[in-house]
């Protein structure tokens, strides 16, 4: 293990420099001058990095010096850099040169034998810039130099993977290509590779003449380091890319998708090689040769795509990408208006379309309560008759009946009593009631299903943020595992292992994904919106001041077993005396008992009413309309045009064939059933009150045991990963530990998540969900909690 060798190397040397009686410090004391490409807005940053690496690192054995005078800046040319490695290696005040840019590196690695040792962090290709390498070293004279496998074709392949290019434009640093001749060269043949155009566009200290000179037809835009541009050129480069919505890659990789560029692969590069280049000076100071240190650097890799970037140019990754790649300014990827679950609960009341249709049943209920009232108010109904006979029946008449006659007649109808008509319209109320509390029964149905709802969506946003997190370890473990493999810890099975770990996680990802859409649609439904409307949800915590038991006042009757009897009785009789699933029962019993009464009074009440008719003959024509002439003077009596009638009629059936004696017994029959089944609902309705309280008790306790599992297990996933890193503990354990986090932070949300389940169920149960009513009658709910407490039996060592 090459780590362990340079550990047992440093002592070594300690050890023999202390027994030759040398001052290590002093045998260590070092100048060291530095050489920069040229002016640069990192420069400073990148500087302070490599300066506080070697410091941290060797301050404690040896005295490391970076003179002001000694840093030495190019302009960009291979001249100038040339002109100021020349100056560093022949001072003779300079012991080591540091190269601090692609050109110095490559300047002072292909020199052949150096005067004096010198490192290069910054070779980008060893064997396209043709730099030597013997045993994984330099195998040069005094030379060190760090070299990660060329990132350019890596890049370009996952470019083209996430989106497939067929002309491609690099932006690149016009002096860097000028010092490198062959980087263009290699970057046709990648692109032929990919069956690519290619367009080089040199970009200098202007974003607007790079942006001019990109062509027409191009596809995607490579963007390699551009350490010229300031960095609001940079901005402005970035904005011009996002107006011709062109897809980009950074060959920098995070640090410039986090300044908009859409994707790229390398993470921290600097502080890696800063971390190299300080331990190869540690290995140089205690006496190693420089050509014999090893050049290879395994950098990290972790595809990043800015979804912000995305958004503005119209690209949409694959679901593969989305769930391998890490996302940067995602905004927790649900969006549009913030939801609470009160106002849910309100929208859920007024959009159902269940409700809706109920509310149109109980309205149709109203009309039929008129309806059956209508039968004892006065019924009066009119109409005209036209009546033509035949001429012998009109002369015969004496004048009484005319051949044509046109008449109108009213009549009226009033019930003075009818007892079933009175029991009728008695029923019809009461079972209007029943529908009312069948309508209140949906809308607590209503309100719950939106609070479980609600409750599923943030479960499955917070089970895929958690496995979100798990797959983000296992990309960490991974470029851990490389590490490990490079210097020699491990062998490359562990990365294989590593790389199935993540296709694994993958899979959960998106299947938690695929549950948090199937929840966010349920909701929709039931908010009757398109079901792919968006939106966000705000969190709900167990001590949420809309939620019952996060009020102080009701949390201290459930923290010891004989308060939480007590309260449990409190809620029994709550939810029975507000059940509308009760009221609903009360009311079709009330209606059957009127329908008995009635059946009961049908042997001995007669029933009466009061009967009129008036009718007027309007016009009358032919044979019949006067009596005929008589010899013999004779006068007959001759009715006016006007008639009417007053009549009252009493009834009382004396024998029915047996119908009302059964009409009773059906009555009777159908009130002891209702009477039944109010009484074992009941039972059930009280079974799942307390029920409900005891799964809801048993789930809160879950909340704080599943927390600190989850904090346990965090902890010692830490000291397993500590230990992993140092080659002490195998993959095994740390798998382990990693699976036995996840497990337990998914069982520590489920917990919260699962008692405000089983406390909703407590709501419904009760018919009392406390966040939708009014303050005021959240507190006289309150006040009879405390008076019901008052009321019961004190504790025993209360009494005391």
């Amino acid at each position: 293990m090459r780590a362990a060798r340079w550990i047992l190397k440093i002592v070594l040397v300690g050890l023999v420099m202390l027994s030759a009686g040398l001052p290590t410090s002093a045998a260590a004391a070092m100048t060291i001058g530095v050489v920069v490409d040229g002016p640069w807005a990192g420069n400073d940053e990148v500087l302070r990095l490599f300066r506080g690496e070697i410091k941290v690192l060797v301050e404690r054995e040896f005295h490391v010096a970076f003179p002001a005078d000694k840093l030495r800046i190019g302009d960009w040319s291979v001249e100038s850099v040339r002109r100021a490695v020349d100056a560093l290696l022949d001072d003779p005040q300079v012991d080591l040169v540091l190269a601090m840019g692609v050109i110095a590196s490559h300047e002072i690695s292909t020199r052949g034998s150096l005067p004096k040792p010198a490192i290069a962090p910054f070779i980008i290709d060893q064997q396209m810039q043709g730099i030597p390498r013997r045993n994984n070293a330099s195998g040069v004279n005094n030379l060190s130099y760090i070299a990660a496998p060329p990132p350019t074709l890596r890049d370009l392949r996952a470019f083209h993977d996430l989106s497939p290019f067929k002309h491609l434009a690099v932006l690149y640093n016009r002096a860097l290509y000028e010092a490198i001749p062959r980087l263009s060269a290699n970057l046709r043949d990648l692109t032929d590779e990919l069956d690519s155009r290619l367009t080089l566009v040199p970009v200098d200290e202007a974003a607007s003449e790079a942006l001019k000179r990109l062509p027409a037809g191009i596809d995607a835009v490579y963007v390699a380091p551009l350490l010229r541009l300031s960095p609001s050129e940079f901005e402005k480069l970035v904005s011009g890319l996002k107006a011709r919505r062109l897809p980009s890659f950074s060959l920098m990789g995070r640090a410039e998708v986090e300044r908009g560029i859409l994707a790229g692969i390398a993470v921290d590069d600097f502080t890696l090689r800063a971390r190299r280049t300080a331990l190869n000076l540690q290995r140089i100071l205690l006496g190693e040769r420089a050509a014999t240190l090893e050049v290879a650097l395994t950098p990290g890799e972790r595809l990043t795509i800015n979804m912000e970037t995305a958004r503005a140019i119209g690209f949409y990754p694959s679901w593969g990408i989305l769930t391998e790649a890490e996302l940067l300014f995602e905004d927790g990827r649900p969006t549009g208006p913030l939801l609470s679950l009160g106002g849910v609960a309100h929208e859920a009341l007024k959009a159902n379309l269940d409700l809706a249709a109920r509310a149109q049943a109980v309205a149709a209920g109203e009309q039929q309560v008129v309806q059956t009232r209508a039968a004892l108010l006065p019924q009066v109904s009119v109409g005209a008759e036209a009546l033509l006979i035949d001429r012998d029946r009109a002369e015969s008449s004496f004048g009484n009946q005319a051949q044509r006659t046109l008449s109108a007649t009213a009549r009226l109808r009033q019930s003075l009593y009818s007892e079933s008509a009175w029991a009728d319209f008695e029923s019809a109320e009461y079972q209007q009631q029943a529908r009312e509390q069948d309508r209140n029964a949906l809308r607590l149905d209503i309100v719950a299903e939106a609070v479980q709802t609600y409750l599923s969506v943030l479960r499955a946003q917070t089970v895929r943020r958690i496995e979100g997190q798990n797959i983000e370890l296992t990309r960490t473990n991974l470029e851990l595992a490389r590490v490990r493999r490079e210097v020699g810890f491990s062998g490359p099975e562990e990365v294989y292992r590593w790389e199935s770990q993540i296709a694994t996680d993958r899979q959960r990802v998106i299947a938690a994904e695929v549950n948090e859409d199937l929840a966010r649609i349920a909701l929709n439904r039931l908010l009757h919106r398109p079901v792919e409307t968006v939106f966000q949800l705000e969190d709900i915590r167990v001590d949420s001041p809309e939620m019952l038991i996060g009020r102080p006042e009701v949390f201290r009757y459930v923290d010891n077993p004989w308060d939480f009897r007590i309260f449990r009785d409190f809620m029994v009789s709550e939810g029975l005396a507000r059940a509308p699933e009760l009221h609903r029962f009360d009311a079709a019993v009330a209606a059957e008992r009127r329908q008995q009464s009635a059946a009961r009074r049908a042997f001995w009440t007669p029933e009466a009413d009061l009967r009129g008719e008036l009718s007027q003959r309007l016009a009358e024509g032919g044979a019949g309309q006067s009596p005929p002439a008589a010899d013999v003077p004779l006068t007959l009596p001759q009715e006016d045009d006007t008639r009417w009638s007053l009549a009252i009629n009493l009834s009382l059936p004396l024998y029915s064939g047996g119908a009302r004696r059964a009409e009773l017994g059906r009555t009777t029959a159908e009130v002891a059933r209702l009477q039944l089944e109010r009484a074992a609902l009941a039972q059930r309705l009280e079974q799942n009150i307390r029920s409900a309280l005891l799964s809801s008790r048993g789930t809160f306790a879950g909340i704080h045991l599943s927390r600190a599992a989850a904090d346990a297990a965090r902890n010692n996933l830490e000291l397993v990963k500590d230990s992993y890193s140092r080659g002490v503990l195998s993959i095994v354990e740390l798998l382990d530990a990693q699976s036995a986090m996840r497990v337990a932070e998914l069982v520590a949300a489920n917990a919260v998540y699962d008692f405000l389940h089983d406390f909703s169920e407590v709501e419904r149960a009760t018919g009392f969900f406390f966040f939708l009513e009014s303050p005021q009658e959240q507190h006289d709910w309150l006040a009879r909690l405390q008076n019901f407490f008052h009321a019961a039996e004190p504790m025993p060592w209360r009494q005391r």
